[in-house]
């Protein structure tokens, strides 16, 4: 068979590949681009939406409304918000929505596919009766799995006050039941204050409460680790936040800039070479105190910088590379980036639409 030959079987053959694969759900495509190198190639060039992540928007949350930021930053009101400043969003994963009703003590969850307007109310979790809160959802986390396709979410243990969450605890979409997660003999507790961010690998992170270490989850063996918190640079006096930028594991290091009316946040992500952690400044910011700050826990938009000020929300992008590796934002307060939204907004996420439906995953 001569070359030419050959070529037009091989292009029929993809074609058909291609018209299979749109006639499947975001989910099932996902897991097919693990098949084979050919089969990832081909979703990859030619049928981008079935991978909605490489063009995600920004999910922009405030009290009572949440809206998406799109290309040319238009905006569009998602009709599935949250209308109440008791029902917080914990994440975003291929399209789906978690929230968490911080009215109901331990926090009730409850999920939500804003393009096709289903929601799913998941078991609450099994717990000792507590007193309520209004910050039950900074214990939570919404992660999704690639290689094995899963969406989990996931409690963190951590002790406030007057209650206590002892037990790690997860829940898999397709399952019936919250289960418990056995942990190494370590300080697992989470300092709230820090976070707990999902990244795209399949792994859950948050700050050991009373210690410099950041404990993992891993989502496909459920087995839990930890790895050094970075240092705080000299001449930073505030503490770290957890973030993801662009699919890995970051940190905000924040200084206050109380003696000299400015404030500076480095923006540090984890790495790893030849097998071993280490944690490079990418992003450096620099302003006028308490005019803005970066959006959390995910403040990419593309390659801008999402920072949040008095009822705007700004982009910038960083340009230059002189104190970090993907560059600087320098901010004055007659130039702090383009407005693209105006409101308040606190918090940001990664965001996609999809038709996948809601029902399949109720077991229960």
């Amino acid at each position: 068979m001569d070359e030419a030959c050959t070529s037009f079987f091989s292009d029929c053959a993809t074609d058909t590949l291609v018209e299979i694969l749109r006639r499947l759900s975001p989910a099932s495509s996902r897991r097919c681009r693990l098949v084979c190198r050919y089969w990832r190639a081909t979703i990859d060039e030619r049928t981008k939406s079935l991978l909605p992540q490489s063009d995600a928007k920004t999910l922009l949350v405030g009290d009572g409304s949440a809206h998406v930021l799109g290309d040319g930053w238009s905006l569009k009101r998602v009709m599935a918000s949250p209308r109440s400043r008791r029902m917080n969003v914990v994440g975003t994963r291929n399209g789906l929505l978690c929230l968490c009703d911080d009215s109901k003590p331990g926090g009730a969850i409850l999920l939500a596919n804003p393009s096709t307007g289903e929601k799913l109310a998941l078991p609450l979790l099994t717990r000792a009766d507590i007193s309520s809160s209004d910050s039950w959802h900074r214990a939570y986390s919404f992660a999704h799995h690639e290689r094995t396709g899963r969406h989990t979410v996931v409690h963190v243990p951590f002790c406030c006050w007057a209650w206590e969450f002892p037990r790690l605890q997860v829940f898999t979409l397709g399952e019936a039941s919250w289960r418990d997660v056995a942990t190494p003999a370590i300080n697992v507790g989470c300092r709230l204050g820090a976070g707990v961010v999902s990244v795209d690998g399949g792994a859950t992170y948050w700050v050991a409460q009373g210690s410099g270490r950041i404990v993992s989850l891993d989502l496909e063996d459920e087995r839990v680790t930890s790895v050094s918190a970075p240092r705080i640079p000299a001449g930073f006096r505030s503490s770290f936040e957890l973030v993801g930028v662009h699919g890995r594991l970051g940190v905000t290091v924040c200084d206050d800039g109380s003696r000299l009316g400015t404030s500076k946040t480095k923006v540090l992500v984890l790495e790893s070479v030849s097998g071993q952690h280490r944690w490079a400044c990418w992003y450096y910011v620099e302003l006028d105190r308490c005019l803005q700050s970066p959006l959390k826990p995910h403040f990419m938009h593309g390659e801008y910088l999402l920072m949040k000020g008095l009822h705007a929300v700004c982009a910038n992008k960083p340009s230059g590379k002189w104190r970090s590796r993907h560059g600087d934002v320098l901010l004055s307060r007659t130039d702090q980036g383009k407005d693209v939204y105006i409101g308040d907004i606190y918090r940001a996420f990664p965001y996609v639409e999809t038709d996948e439906p809601l029902r399949q995953y109720k077991l229960w």
